[in-house]
Parts: structure tokens; C-alpha cells; sequence
């Protein structure tokens, strides 16, 4: 029932109530996979709630589970917090279990862009771009990658590519969240 709640929330765009929520949810089934995912997601947009979440995403990594995404979304919170080699870490890990992951790959080449690294930014952009090809941002950074790159015309590829998938795309969190909700049901 938490999990369903803690949806509703942020599928209506009520992050912090659906990052307390779904910290419940975690807390009452703490192999929650589905409520872990939520709660990366809600992550960014819950300040208040962040400090409670990393240490439930930090316990949870610690019973060693085979969750990709409980990697990635923490990865992508260690990052956020300046701790950029043990984010690179985390996010190999969500890599070594499923090397299909699009948003760690994405993950990794802002990482590698960060640190002007322009060139291994694009090798993961461009596998963030070719394992969802319908996930715009790959498009956008590969579009600022090939703008320092002074390779105009595949900039503006790019960046055509990610306006129509951006345009295309309305409310795509929101659809995957209930997508999510429906397997969990089954």
C-alpha cells in the first residue's frame, strides 16, 4: 500500500511526500526494490528527506543486493555531493550487474565530461544513446560534447535529435513509474 501511495505521489509531482512515503514503504520491506527505485528517482527534488534516503540507499548496498538501479541512483547521489570517486565506483558496480544500463552509462560520461574528459564522455554517451534510444539526454550531451569538440554539424544532430525526443516524451517518468507499479502487481 506504501508503495502504491508513495507513487501516487510522485506521479503528482509531490516529491517530499512521496519520499516520506515510500521511506516507510523501505522500511517495512527492506528489499523493496521497486521502493528503492521510486526513491532514487524522488531523490533530487525531496531536499529535505535526502540525508534519511542516502542512509537507507547506504544500508541497503550494504546487504550487497543485485539491484543495478539501487547502484546507479546512488551512484548519481554520491556525485551530487562532490564524492566523485566513490560515485565512479558505485556506478561501475550498477554497470557490472547490468551492463545494459543506459542512465549509468549517462551517468558516467557527465562524470567524465565534468572532469574534461571529452573524449570517454562520448564513448558513454553515445552507448547511453545506443541502449535507449529513446532517452533524450544522451542526445543533449553528446550534443554539448561535439560543440567542445568544435564538430559543429554532429552538435546540431544531436541536438535536433534530443529537442524531438524531449518533445516527444511527455510526462515518460510518470508512465514508467506506473509501468513499474503494474509488474510489481503481477
Amino acid at each position: 500500500m506504501r508503495l502504491g501511495l508513495g507513487s501516487a505521489y510522485y506521479v503528482a509531482g509531490d516529491y517530499p511526500r512521496a519520499a516520506a512515503v515510500l521511506l516507510e514503504a523501505v522500511a517495512l520491506k527492506p528489499d523493496s526494490r521497486l521502493g528503492y527505485d521510486l526513491l532514487g528517482k524522488a531523490y533530487e527534488s525531496a531536499q529535505s528527506a535526502q540525508p534519511i534516503i542516502e542512509e537507507r540507499f547506504r544500508a541497503y548496498l550494504e546487504r550487497g543486493p543485485k539491484d543495478a538501479w539501487a547502484y546507479y541512483h546512488y551512484g548519481t547521489m554520491l556525485y551530487l555531493h562532490a564524492d566523485v570517486s566513490q560515485a565512479k565506483a558505485t556506478l561501475k558496480k550498477a554497470l557490472a550487474l547490468d551492463p545494459s544500463l543506459a542512465p549509468a552509462h549517462l551517468q558516467l560520461g557527465i562524470i567524465a565530461q565534468a572532469e574534461g574528459r571529452t573524449e570517454e564522455s562520448l564513448r558513454f554517451f553515445e552507448r547511453a544513446a545506443s541502449l535507449d534510444p529513446k532517452m533524450p539526454a544522451p542526445h543533449y550531451r553528446l550534443g554539448l560534447a561535439y560543440q567542445k569538440l568544435e564538430q559543429q554539424d554532429k552538435a546540431r544532430v544531436e541536438m535536433e535529435r534530443f529537442r524531438a525526443l524531449k518533445a516527444s516524451q511527455p510526462g515518460e517518468d510518470r508512465t514508467a513509474v506506473l509501468q513499474s507499479l503494474a509488474q510489481q502487481a503481477r
